[in-house]
């Protein structure tokens, strides 16, 4: 067994699929449509190829060119770029650290809060005559 790819009718890749070693090129892919009251033994339609053609390496969306019966990409320059310039995810050490730093300011705050507090009610209880 080896590895081809099913493709759309616009050669867009689908998914990988298992054929025998033996199949080689591009294979049309047919489904019968379910039979209707209108069609009741429905001609089968062409939804796609099988190309045992090996897939090479770098392709970010890999498009087949019946044409030529070669790979291209099918994304621009533009639209490779802005998957390799796009911002990577934190790793878990780094969310931990950021984790980290955001619970140190949030206790500052807090601890900053009840100060606040404390001096609000001591001021209230004062004007009061409670003190």
């Amino acid at each position: 067994m080896k590895e081809a790819y099913k493709i759309g009718l616009d050669g867009q890749f689908i998914e990988p699929e298992l054929v025998t070693l033996d199949e080689k090129g591009v294979a049309e892919i047919y489904e019968t449509p379910a039979p209707t009251e209108e069609t009741p033994e429905p001609e089968p339609v062409l939804v796609g190829y099988r190309v045992a053609v090996p897939l090479p390496p770098g392709l970010y969306k890999p498009r087949f060119d019946l044409a030529t019966g070669e790979w291209a990409e099918a994304l621009t320059p533009e639209e490779i770029d802005a998957i390799r310039n796009a911002p990577q995810p934190e790793t878990p050490e780094q969310k931990i650290a950021r984790l980290e730093q955001d619970k140190a300011a949030l206790l500052q705050q807090l601890a900053q809060t009840n100060t606040d507090m404390a001096a609000f009610m001591d001021f209230v209880f004062g004007q009061l005559g409670l003190d």
